[in-house]
């Protein structure tokens, strides 16, 4: 039968955790087993993930930023 949004959303979500479990941690299954990915974990961290992390920084900041506008925001009915 035809599905509705949600459960093609669900299904979608689904098939993205499937995606991931079967690219990143059923190759190293065995080494979560023996517990050396999570020693290995540390060492994954790289450029991007610090570029990920300035970026969240940033957007973090917004409440001092004099360009963002906060009341704005608050009604775009308006």
């Amino acid at each position: 039968g035809d599905l509705d949004d949600d459960d093609e959303a669900i299904l979608a979500i689904d098939l993205e955790i499937g995606h991931f479990l079967h690219e990143h941690i059923i190759p190293r299954l065995m080494l979560y087993f023996t517990k050396e990915a999570i020693e290995d974990d540390d060492d994954d961290y790289d450029e991007e993930d610090e570029e990920a992390d300035k970026e969240g920084e940033r957007e973090g900041n917004e409440e001092n930023d004099p360009d963002c506008d906060s009341k704005k925001d608050q009604n775009p009915a308006e």
